[in-house]
């Protein structure tokens, strides 16, 4: 099954953990519906979702003290043995989102 995670980064590439003390949080959703929600982890600021078929996904990442709040990211998984990080990259001083993207990786 395929697997993916979620990952927070700052301007430099860092984890990016909280803002004003507060987590993250991330959310895996497909055709409207969500598969997961859960807090980005202390040390490394990610999330995993695995057992996931291909399809279409819609990777969230949520915090109240960023611009936007919610940052979308829309990607598919092709086949069982993928394995998909997305990454949100924020600006830590001005909080805000500086980009979005996928990486692929094969099991």
């Amino acid at each position: 099954m395929a697997q993916v995670q979620i990952c927070v980064r700052n301007q430099n590439g860092n984890a990016m953990v909280s803002v004003d003390g507060i987590a993250f949080i991330t959310l895996l959703a497909s055709d409207g519906r969500t598969i997961g929600q859960q807090s980005v982890t202390l040390r490394y600021a990610d999330a995993d979702f695995p057992n996931l078929e291909p399809g279409s996904y819609t990777a969230m990442v949520s915090h109240p003290s960023v611009e936007p709040t919610v940052a979308r990211y829309d990607f598919g998984i092709q086949s069982a043995t993928e394995i998909i990080q997305v990454f949100f990259m924020y600006s830590e001083p001005e909080r805000v989102l500086l980009r979005s993207f996928m990486e692929l990786r094969a099991r």
